[in-house]
C-alpha cells in the first residue's frame, strides 16, 4: 500500500452528482460548474490531487459546502480534457478514503482540509457474515413474481458459489 500524508490542507474539492469514486478505482466524469472547473485547474497547477465527494442532493445546481458529504476520496488527476462551453472531461484514480474536516467556498472553487481514513483490516468472518446477509436480502427481494435483472442475478450468484439457488 502506498503511504499518504495523514492530513491535507486547502485541497481542491469537487462535488459529484450521482457518482462516487472508490480507492483504487479509475473513473471519468464531466465537470461543468465553474467552481468545479476552477478547483480542477488549481489541482493541475499544484500537486494533481483533488478531494471528490458526493453531493447530498444531485438536483441542486448551485451548492454550498454543507451540500457536500464529509466522507469522500482523495484522487489523483490522470487527465483533464477541455470540452466545449467551459467544461472538462476528467479522468481520476481514487487514492484513499478521506474525511473533510472543513469545506470552504472560495473564488477558486471549493477546497477542503481533509484527513485520510485508514482502511479496516480484512476479517474473513465479518466478510462471510456480510455476504450471507446480502444474499438473504437478495433472495427475499427476488421472490417469485418480482422482476430482477439478469446482470444482477449473475452477480449475486457469484457471491454464493455455483450451487446457490437464487429467489426461492
Amino acid at each position: 500500500m502506498v503511504e499518504h500524508e495523514k492530513t491535507y490542507k486547502d485541497i481542491p474539492t469537487v462535488a459529484l452528482r450521482g457518482l462516487v469514486v472508490l480507492p483504487g478505482e479509475m473513473l471519468h466524469f464531466d465537470a461543468g460548474r465553474p467552481k468545479s472547473v476552477h478547483a480542477l485547474n488549481r489541482a493541475m497547477d499544484e500537486e494533481g490531487l483533488i478531494f471528490v465527494s458526493a453531493q447530498k442532493d444531485p438536483k441542486i445546481s448551485e451548492i454550498e459546502p454543507d451540500d457536500i458529504y464529509e466522507t469522500g476520496t482523495l484522487c489523483a488527476l490522470r487527465q483533464v480534457l477541455p470540452m466545449p462551453g467551459d467544461s472538462a472531461r476528467v479522468f481520476v484514480e481514487g487514492v484513499c478514503r478521506a474525511l473533510a474536516m472543513k469545506v470552504r467556498d472560495g473564488e477558486e472553487g471549493f477546497s477542503a482540509d481533509i484527513e485520510v481514513l485508514e482502511d479496516e483490516e480484512y476479517k474473513p468472518a465479518k466478510a462471510e457474515a456480510l455476504r450471507a446477509v446480502s444474499l438473504a436480502g437478495f433472495r427475499k427481494s427476488s421472490a417469485p413474481g418480482r422482476p430482477v435483472s439478469l446482470l444482477l442475478t449473475c452477480s449475486v450468484r457469484g457471491l454464493g458459489g455455483s450451487r446457490t439457488r437464487i429467489g426461492g
